[in-house]
């Protein structure tokens, strides 16, 4: 018989070495088996519906007074939300800034973040761009704030940043290290 017909074992290959095959092939099942099954116990991170944000750093320490020429002031903060709702399509207010001189409050939006996987829950980071123009003013007791003064002066201010969610849920408050702002 010049070929074999379908299931029968070749007569060259012995019971030892066709044992030894079937087993390594389970054994690599196995493995892959087990691979997978620790991998689907992996679970998320989970994080608090209400947003959390850390300061992560930024640009400057000092900055010039936004009436005469434009500076800029780069802020980056980390955030995490365990039902991802941050952001607003409609680009409404969602990043709020405070002076801590007057209560002035800044604002900006956060652009939406698209929600992906189970628990929709995240994470990152996200830098603003404050510019000074009409933004940051050096504060006088018998002077307009903004007006250039006569003499070269400093004053300092103090921020405090806090995130909303489109819940309405807002994150903790953190306070940015002290601006001081040159009165040119």
């Amino acid at each position: 018989m010049i070929g074999k017909k379908y299931g029968e074992v070749s007569p060259h290959i012995n019971q030892k070495s066709l044992i030894f095959t079937v087993f390594m092939a389970n054994r690599a099942f196995l493995a892959v088996l087990i691979t997978f099954l620790i991998g689907a116990c992996i679970v998320a991170p989970k994080y608090s519906d209400i947003p959390e944000i850390e300061i992560e750093g930024i640009n400057k320490t000092v900055i010039d007074q936004g009436r005469v020429r434009d500076d800029s002031l780069l802020i980056r903060i980390s955030f995490t939300d365990g039902d991802g709702d941050l952001g607003d399509p409609q680009n409404m207010a969602n990043i709020f800034m405070i002076d801590d001189r007057d209560g002035k409050e800044i604002t900006y939006s956060m652009p939406v973040i698209p929600q992906k996987g189970v628990n929709n829950g995240v994470a990152g980071t996200i830098t603003i761009l404050h510019t000074t123009l009409f933004n940051v003013c050096c504060y006088y007791a018998n002077a307009d704030p903004c007006s250039v003064p006569s003499v070269p002066m400093t004053d300092t201010v103090t921020y405090q940043l806090y995130i909303k969610d489109r819940s309405g849920n807002q994150s903790n408050i953190v306070t940015l290290p002290p601006l001081v702002i040159n009165c040119k």
